[in-house]
């Protein structure tokens, strides 16, 4: 059911990419599109259609801010349904907004408070990524695993560059410290998503960033462990 809800909502960013902000949230770098809003809404609905006991939570029904996100899945995690679906419908906005074809959906499900599956979907790329909990993780349908490097010499490492200044000054210790190992390069891919599905199938070696928010994190975490 993951599968085909992302499969329905990337059709739609697909068909979308480059739509006009219509409004910032926490700050001018925090972008939001009325896509953003459409593929959760879609979303939703399907997995309410199949699952109405669930709990949903995607990133557009919460205020901006680490502190409200934090409180969204407490509250949930809490008093909400045993299951939950963590959703961010278009991960990495501001390259959708650019008309860069490097963004994702992202979902994770989690039983009890642990994700015990998970999708990102690449519509552009029509690349499907997904884990089962001790099951594996999959492209396409075919196993995946993640790189085999052994030094940082090998390693190629990801970070991005999140809406929070606060988190300019781990993104710049991290990076300083990586080039003074150093490793093999560095990128910044702007969609969370889209790298820790890369680690996961081993095209990147690994990826850091500070101030993600769990609809960030829920289904890459997964797909990596």
């Amino acid at each position: 059911v993951a599968v085909k809800v992302a499969v329905a909502g990337g059709a739609v960013v697909r068909e979308k990419v480059g739509a006009d902000v219509i409004k910032t949230k926490a700050n001018p770098r925090d972008l939001l599109t009325e896509v953003d809003g459409e593929v959760q809404q879609l979303i939703e609905a399907q997995v309410r259609t199949f699952f109405p006991e669930h709990g949903f939570l995607g990133e557009e029904s919460v205020p901006p801010g680490a502190l409200a996100s934090a409180a969204a899945i407490d509250s949930l995690l809490t008093s909400g349904p045993e299951w939950l679906w963590i959703v961010d419908p278009i991960d990495g906005t501001t390259n959708f907004v650019h008309g860069m074809p490097m963004s994702a959906i992202s979902i994770g499900v989690s039983f009890r408070g642990e994700v015990v599956a998970a999708v990102i979907l690449d519509p552009f790329r029509e690349e499907c990524f997904s884990a089962r909990l001790g099951g594996g993780a999959f492209l396409n349908g075919k196993e995946i695993r993640v790189g085999e490097q052994t030094s940082a010499g090998e390693a190629v490492v990801a970070t991005g560059y999140a809406p929070n200044p606060a988190a300019a000054g781990p993104l710049l210790r991290g990076m300083t410290a990586l080039a003074t190992l150093p490793v093999r390069s560095m990128r910044m891919l702007g969609s969370a998503a889209v790298m820790f599905a890369w680690v996961a199938c081993g095209r990147l070696t690994a990826y850091f960033e500070a101030d993600l928010s769990c609809w960030d994190i829920a289904g890459g975490a997964l797909l990596v462990k």
